[in-house]
């Protein structure tokens, strides 16, 4: 457990983009990453506001990851990583779970069992949750070359007195293609990501509801989908509530160092713990006028502190984001994990988590 009442989990990404990755930084404490086999790369400073959660302890099972993983990453280079995904998906839908089970019982020599079938199902999550990772770790350092760039063309306009700006960036658009691709790789196959990270969290559940945090509204929208579905089956209704935070300047043109600089002055101001206990109690409450009025002050003050640094900077306020917190009204019948993984009652005598306390996902403004 963190020092809050609450502990928050990148939902279904195990490896935030560095843009997202302040802007989470910012607003909550520390965000759990699953952890299947080794951490993601991520900037030094944020080592410790991103810690991983191990979700497999079996070594049996971590070395056939490790060696169907290889195999995985040879077919990565020759058709891609998102190649090697969709190839993993078409093949589990031609397949039984039984057949699954059956193909890895063979390989070991053992019959068909409860086990084996458990085994099976946590292998195919955590290979391709790590494949995912790979491949989001790759548009990561794409999205690092074209920041870079960017840079470089805003000095270059500098020295050059450029003018006006539309002549640069038209030959700038004839000259070359774009550095990377403005759909995000990282919510491909989003469904089978969910059901995969869904899968390998109840294999090790905290002992509390988590709050998920979602880099996107797109996300909240692919989780409600499955459970709509379910409802009106059932002939129920699913309410669901959303509650946006204040906007908050983005502190995406910061260097490194300037951003540490900026969180140890959070640190050490009070702020960050003000803000940390103020968004727990807006989670747990967040229809009480003064647990809403708390946080929309210590975000309001915390939006002045990001402003006054990214002046400092020489950075004129640009893009702006906020965090908004969905609330999911649950009924006993409704199963929040089971419907984002079909397979989580056949995975073995799993222990069924507590739903979410909510959804925090970040949009831009």
């Amino acid at each position: 457990m963190n020092d809050h009442r609450l502990d928050y989990f990148l939902f279904p990404h195990t490896s935030p983009p560095e843009t997202d990755a302040r802007r989470l930084t910012l607003v909550i404490p520390r965000v759990h990453l699953l952890q299947v086999l080794d951490r993601p790369v991520l900037s030094p400073w944020a080592e410790k506001r991103f810690p991983g959660r191990k979700v497999i302890g079996d070594a049996a099972l971590l070395a056939s990851t490790r060696s169907f993983l290889k195999e995985l990453r040879d077919l990565a280079r020759i058709h891609g990583y998102g190649g090697a995904l969709a190839s993993m998906n078409d093949k589990w839908r031609a397949e039984t779970l039984e057949s699954r089970a059956g193909i890895q019982s063979e390989l070991s020599g053992r019959s068909i069992g409860d086990a084996d079938l458990k085994q099976a199902l946590l292998m195919e999550a955590a290979v391709f949750i790590e494949m995912a990772q790979e491949l989001d770790e790759r548009q990561r350092d794409l999205d690092a070359i074209k920041a870079e760039s960017n840079r470089m063309e805003a000095d270059l306009k500098k020295i050059l007195g450029v003018s006006p700006e539309e002549e640069l960036d038209e030959a700038a658009q004839l000259l070359s293609p774009p550095l990377a691709s403005e759909n995000r790789d990282i919510f491909y196959m989003l469904a089978n990501r969910m059901a995969c990270w869904s899968r390998l969290f109840l294999h090790a559940p905290p002992d509390a509801a988590p709050v998920l945090v979602a880099l996107s509204g797109e996300v909240v929208e692919e989780v409600l989908d499955p459970l709509r579905t379910h409802c009106g089956r059932l002939g129920l209704t699913l309410p669901v509530q959303c509650f946006e935070l204040p906007s908050i300047p983005a502190p995406d043109g910061l260097s490194d160092g300037t951003f540490e600089t900026l969180l140890a002055e959070l640190r050490e101001s009070g702020l960050a713990e003000s803000l940390g206990r103020g968004l727990d109690r807006f989670i747990t409450q967040p229809e009480d006028d003064s647990a809403r009025k708390e946080i929309d002050r210590v975000c309001g003050t915390l939006g002045g502190r990001v402003r006054q640094g990214l002046r400092k900077s020489g950075i004129e306020d640009g893009m702006s984001f906020r965090m908004t917190l969905v609330k999911i009204g649950y009924d006993g019948n409704v199963g929040f994990w089971e419907c984002l993984d079909k397979e989580t009652s056949a995975a073995g005598r799993v222990r069924i988590a507590a739903p979410p306390a909510g959804i925090l996902h970040l949009s831009g403004v």
